[in-house]
């Protein structure tokens, strides 16, 4: 067994369990290599993942498709796209203010919006939120979240 040089070789284990939708499980043990460069301020390095796939320099690692280890965005074959991008037009709205009243009512820890006579962070982060969603569910009443057939039928 040779002993690991911990300054030169750099890396983070993955450890865990997927289950399928049959319900077979399946245990994941292995390594992804870090690298860093010397950051542009002078200061510090950056840290990166090591794409095991690629091999390319990567600031995040993605799970999608079924696919069952973690790798780039170019590991994969096909694009992965973000809720948003694959939300027609018309919808958009309505999924961004469904978003946002999930955000309001999943932070239900505390209901302390002072402390000591100033508010916190999680309140001022639920006005903001609440404004928000308040301009996206006017929005989604509008003439822009109206199909043409919708706009034409009213009149506008």
């Amino acid at each position: 067994m040779t002993p690991v040089n911990t300054d030169t070789d750099r890396f983070i284990r993955l450890y865990y369990t997927n289950t399928d939708r049959n319900g077979s499980k399946t245990d994941h043990d292995y390594k992804i290599s870090l690298t860093e460069i010397e950051s542009n301020l002078g200061k510090g390095c950056i840290v990166y993942f090591v794409c095991p796939i690629t091999n390319n320099r990567c600031r995040k690692l993605y799970s999608a498709y079924g696919y069952q280890r973690w790798k780039s965005r170019l590991g994969y074959e096909n694009r992965l796209y973000y809720d948003m991008q694959i939300t027609s037009k018309l919808d958009r709205y309505n999924t961004r203010y469904l978003e946002l009243d999930r955000q309001i009512n999943s932070d239900h820890k505390r209901a302390t919006n002072k402390y000591k006579g100033k508010k916190t962070k999680r309140a001022t982060k639920n006005f903001i939120l609440k404004l928000k969603r308040e301009r996206m569910d006017s929005l989604r009443w509008s003439k822009a979240a109206m199909s043409m057939k919708l706009k034409s039928d009213l009149g506008l």
